[in-house]
């Protein structure tokens, strides 16, 4: 329900701030039906943010798929290796 501009303006500071946004696996589970889920990643991509990964697993268990989930949720959202967060790249 946050407007693209709003976004827009939180996800520049992020960007300035050098912080990582995190893309969860666990909320790509709906992302089939909810392609909206898609629109803060994007939106944060075109700000310059870069990106981590998060399995949301409690569970070994929960590993399973996860993989699978994060890679087509970065491609559905344009992410690539040269979007990945690194700390070095802040320290």
């Amino acid at each position: 329900l946050i407007s693209t501009d709003e976004m827009a303006r939180i996800f520049t500071k992020v960007a300035k701030f050098g912080a990582g946004i995190e893309l969860n696996s666990g909320s790509m589970l709906k992302a089939n039906e909810l392609n909206d889920l898609y629109r803060p990643y994007i939106v944060a991509k075109e700000c310059g943010c870069k990106f981590h990964f998060g399995s949301d697993a409690h569970s070994a268990e929960g590993f399973l798929g996860t993989h699978r989930l994060l890679e087509r949720a970065a491609h559905r959202a344009g992410i690539t290796k040269e979007d990945l967060w690194h700390l070095a790249a802040i320290l």
